[in-house]
């Protein structure tokens, strides 16, 4: 079946804004043995507080003391308001030590595993099922902008396929600073019953990642389809045209895309994204201890996205500004709103050549 190069999909948005940047995380099992457990932390509080039970507030606090901590099944980070598990009970239960720490090496997700998870979700949307889903391997490399002479890239996309398929995840969201309260969400496996030949990749998919897709290709009643999670569009040429790109340009790249921009400032041709530099680092995942390492992280990363048109305030009069103003600077970035104008710009103009 011939099929377009790089088309424009569907994607869910609760999956794009909440759930694919877990993978943007490193490290998580690099030194899994050595991690606190969760036991460690809260015995420790108890003894500091005089208290043979804890309260959920006095409970939150201790684990928020550290940025990671380990439990039977998972290891989980905290991010403030909530906090993210990644699990591997089925090789933390099953195999020996040895096993273990050679399934821990393999976990690598990270920017390839993201682009990667984009692309089979991508692949949901155009082969119109979640189970049984056959993805070419010469049509996933083109697709990520790899040629099969890099041999390296084998070895990555199967540690990234077997992560996709043993890692599961939970998110725990406290609803506000005082409470104890939980928003919890399990979301289980991304992809599973996953067959490799020389040819293909054969696997189904998790429907809490397909999200309202699943409703978009359901031809059944209208009653009979949920779009509360709402969906958008994406040209999957992004994913070769970015593949240099830093993690910070890749993920503000995506952001763009699935932003509809400001009502009020959206005119037809072009929609305007508007926000804060401080709340695009958060979308960037900038992490830095001071503000001019935050700057030159912001401004390398956005001179690298070539999607968008231009910005207000320019590049030119964003360096001109201190670090600490900038932070709170609300940039004005503007580029096509018509998917397909955008997916067109990236092909024209910014697809790598071979």
């Amino acid at each position: 079946m011939n099929r377009e190069k790089f088309p424009i999909v569907k994607l869910d948005r609760t999956t794009a804004q909440e759930m694919l940047p877990i993978f943007i995380n490193k490290g998580i099992f690099s030194n899994y043995k050595a991690l606190p457990t969760k036991e460690e932390f809260l015995t420790k509080a108890k003894a500091e507080l005089g208290v043979e039970t804890l309260t959920k507030e006095q409970e939150r606090s201790a684990l928020q003391s550290e940025k990671m901590y380990r439990t039977t099944n998972y290891v989980v980070r905290n991010f403030g308001n909530y906090e993210v598990g990644f699990g591997l009970s089925f090789l933390m239960n099953n195999q020996s030590e040895d096993q273990l720490v050679n399934a821990l090496s393999r976990v690598s997700l990270y920017k390839l595993g993201h682009r990667i998870a984009s692309l089979i979700l991508a692949e949901v949307y155009i082969q119109g099922k979640t189970t049984d889903l056959v993805i070419s391997k010469e049509r996933l490399l083109e697709s990520l902008g790899y040629s099969s002479y890099e041999k390296q890239i084998y070895a990555r996309i199967d540690n990234v396929m077997f992560s996709l398929m043993t890692l599961n995840y939970f998110i725990h969201e406290y609803k506000t600073n005082v409470t104890g309260k939980l928003k919890s969400k399990e979301l289980g496996w991304f992809i599973y019953a996953v067959k490799s030949d020389h040819k293909n990749y054969t696997l189904s998919v998790n429907k809490n990642f397909v999200g309202c897709i699943a409703s978009v290709m359901n031809n059944e009643e209208e009653a009979e389809r949920d779009f509360s999670r709402g969906y958008f569009t994406y040209p999957t040429s992004i994913l070769p045209a970015s593949k240099d790109y830093s993690t910070a340009a890749y993920l503000l790249s995506n952001f763009l895309i699935m932003d509809s921009g400001n009502a009020k400032l959206n005119n037809g041709e072009v929609k305007i994204v508007a926000y804060s530099i401080r709340r695009l680092l958060d979308v960037m995942k900038i992490e830095a201890a001071r503000n001019d390492h935050a700057k030159k992280a912001f401004l390398d990363a956005l001179a690298e996205v070539k999607i968008i048109n231009k910005t207000t305030p320019t590049l030119k009069e964003l360096s001109s500004m201190k670090s600490s103003r900038l932070l709170d600077q609300v940039i004005h970035i503007q580029l096509p709103s018509d998917a397909e104008k955008l997916d067109r710009k990236i092909k024209s103009n910014h697809l790598p050549t071979k």
